[in-house]
């Protein structure tokens, strides 16, 4: 079930954190105990900015908070946010579980200045 996150505001050269809870097409919890991978993906909306990847690896950035109510926590550090450009993003969490893909939530980030370099 893919659903779409409220707009997200956040400042480029701090450090992000986003919680979400993935579900299945019923809308109940998805338990991502056994996933083989969960991504977290965010690109510009007019296609010119391909940036940030995150994943379950070690220190990929996603770190699984209650696997049976599918709860995770995507953490973007301030190094690999501080060159991304102000402007509209779009971002997307997927899961492979059982050799299926499902692409979970998605939704619209927009990102302000770094102020260490605005």
């Amino acid at each position: 079930m893919t659903t779409l996150h409220d707009p997200i505001y956040f400042v480029a050269g701090d450090t992000w954190k986003i919680a979400g809870q993935l579900l299945d097409a019923n809308g109940v919890p998805f338990d991502i105990a056994t996933a083989t991978s969960i991504e977290w993906l965010l690109n510009s909306v007019d296609g010119t900015f391909n940036h940030l990847r995150c994943d379950l690896t070690s220190d990929g950035g996603i770190t699984i908070v209650n696997a049976a109510e599918g709860r995770i926590l995507v953490m973007v550090d301030e190094v690999d946010t501080a060159a991304i450009p102000p402007g509209i993003y779009k971002d997307w969490c997927r899961i492979v579980s059982a050799g299926d893909t499902f692409t979970e939530w998605n939704g619209f980030i927009r990102v302000a200045p770094n102020p260490a370099t605005a």
